[in-house]
């Protein structure tokens, strides 16, 4: 169930961050928002509640996807090398295929069957982002895979 796939990944966070375990809790929030990270106390202005550690971040730049053996690809493939997005994509599908046996497995089981990005969607619906700063990023994913 969704649910006991949620603790299964609490779980592996809090084996490898157990501080994390007291300064925020996830779940679901609320229907705009979905599942999240909630702190359990109050907090600051700049105050710094919880780090996460490298390991457990899932980036072809650091913790364990920087040792990937799809890094050889990365460092070597002119497209993936000028987008980290496709690259990211590909670290997330080998990590897939290793199925029980990725380090990653907790967090894969947990993560949205689809998403929508500015890159997937239409001309009319970036133009209603044109008022905001986010357009601009958007123009640029847009661009990018064009290339």
């Amino acid at each position: 169930t969704p649910d006991d796939a949620w603790d299964r990944f609490w779980t592996w966070v809090t084996s490898q961050a157990p501080e994390l375990q007291e300064a925020v809790d996830i779940g679901y929030v609320d229907e705009s928002h979905g599942n999240g990270v909630k702190s359990k106390r109050g907090a600051k202005k700049g105050e710094t509640l919880m780090v996460v550690p490298n390991e457990l971040i899932m980036s072809i730049d650091v913790g364990r996807g920087a040792e990937c053996p799809m890094q050889a690809l990365i460092r070597t493939d002119p497209l993936l090398q000028q987008s980290p997005t496709l690259s990211l994509t590909l670290l997330v599908a080998y990590e897939k295929l290793l199925g029980a046996d990725s380090f990653f497995a907790p967090y894969l089981a947990v993560l949205p069957a689809d998403y929508s990005v500015p890159l997937y969607w239409t001309p009319a619906e970036l133009q209603a982002l044109n008022v905001s700063p986010v357009f601009a990023k958007a123009m640029t994913g847009w661009r990018m895979a064009a290339k």
